[in-house]
């Protein structure tokens, strides 16, 4: 578990909005999904952008609330058979150690200001 994990995955809804969303974007009719084949990778990207834009408000991830429309797994039955951890652990990892942590200082690499990276950070500076 790293980075603030979802507890559950994205519903089908949720999945198909996005899904209808993408192909709208690349004018693309569900009848002819099988154009996706052949699509440059860059006009994929791109329209996954534009239908984020469309469908998750401007918000860093880390305030998004689960069930929220975006990115992530989806509970289909059969990949992914049931929520990873709603409304408990599954069975299978019952085995395997559970390390805890925080995310409390992910964002301090100055992401959110960018200005202020430096390549040759001392450790100094990075205390500081």
């Amino acid at each position: 578990m790293q980075s603030g994990p979802y507890l559950k995955g994205q519903t089908r809804e949720a999945s198909r909005q996005i899904t209808t969303e993408v192909l709208r974007q690349l004018g693309i009719s569900p009848e002819n999904v099988d154009q996706l084949k052949q699509m440059p990778v860059d006009r994929l990207v791109g329209a996954g952008a534009e239908a984020m834009k469309r469908l998750v408000p401007p918000r860093p991830v880390f305030h998004r609330t689960f069930g929220e429309v975006g990115w992530q797994p989806v509970v289909d039955g059969d990949v992914l058979p049931r929520d990873p951890f709603a409304p408990d652990a599954p069975v299978i990892s019952s085995h395997v150690p559970l390390l805890t942590g925080t995310i409390f200082n992910e964002l301090t690499n100055a992401m959110n200001h960018p200005a202020e990276v430096d390549p040759a950070m001392t450790e100094e500076r990075l205390r500081q």
